[in-house]
């Protein structure tokens, strides 16, 4: 297999998968996301959309508007994510159910790393070798 070309610290043709984590920081100011935005890296899962729409940050709407238009990440099935836990033994390792639905879809989607901010789901997205870090 082909390693993908570097384009300054991203790598050429990759897509990022934002965790609600992200997206809340971003409400927040932190500017991480902004790179990535601009440079149309960013994919989107329904479980994010459907987290920070339960959410009470002050531009919810406006977020909720703009992260409907992004491209969206294919979905993995009940199936794949169960698969997952057994075969990677995530029992214990402090994921959570739509955690393991977005690590699912980034694994299927082959060209989708995971940007979070949770220490817990980074840690088992880099054992995966998915893990995006923006630094």
């Amino acid at each position: 297999m082909q390693k993908p070309h570097l384009e300054g610290d991203l790598i050429f043709n990759m897509r990022v998968l934002v965790d609600t984590s992200v997206w809340i920081n971003h409400t927040r100011g932190d500017d991480i996301l902004l790179n990535l935005l601009s440079r149309e890296k960013v994919v989107m899962h329904p479980y994010v959309i459907g987290e920070f729409s339960l959410g009470t940050v002050s531009s919810r709407e406006s977020m909720l508007t703009e992260m409907r238009k992004l491209p969206q990440v294919s979905m993995a099935t009940t199936k794949e994510a169960l698969s997952l836990i057994e075969e990677k033994r995530l029992d214990g390792s402090g994921v959570g159910l739509i955690d393991v639905f977005l690590l699912s879809s980034c694994l299927i989607d082959g060209n989708t790393q995971l940007l979070t901010a949770d220490k817990k789901l980074a840690k088992v997205a880099s054992e995966l070798g998915i893990n995006f870090s923006a630094g």
